[in-house]
């Protein structure tokens, strides 16, 4: 993106939050697990229906950003980040390599 299509709201806001999970430590299988669900749930998921899933697995809405700064799962960046915000799977490649 370049600079005058991210300074607009809630697109610089959004991804000033998001900035804040980019270095986030994450262990490979957890990687895994959130990939899976969404490769496995018809492609969108809540945020909140991605949390109560992957909870019980000690996973939370950080994981879920952090996976979205990255790039490896996509929302609606021109609408402010909520709970009924649609997350999908954008790729699905070996987290390790970047």
């Amino acid at each position: 993106m370049t600079e005058d299509q991210i300074r607009v709201e809630p697109i610089l806001s959004n991804i000033k939050f998001l900035y804040r999970y980019a270095r986030k430590q994450m262990k490979q299988d957890h990687f895994r697990q959130i990939m899976d669900l969404f490769a496995t749930s018809n492609g969108k998921k809540t945020l909140n229906e991605a949390e109560d899933v992957l909870s019980p697995a000690g996973l939370n809405k950080g994981d879920i950003f952090h996976l979205i700064y990255h790039g490896y799962l996509s929302t609606e960046l021109k609408k402010p980040l909520a709970a009924d915000s649609e997350i999908w799977a954008t790729a699905y490649r070996d987290f390790s390599s970047g």
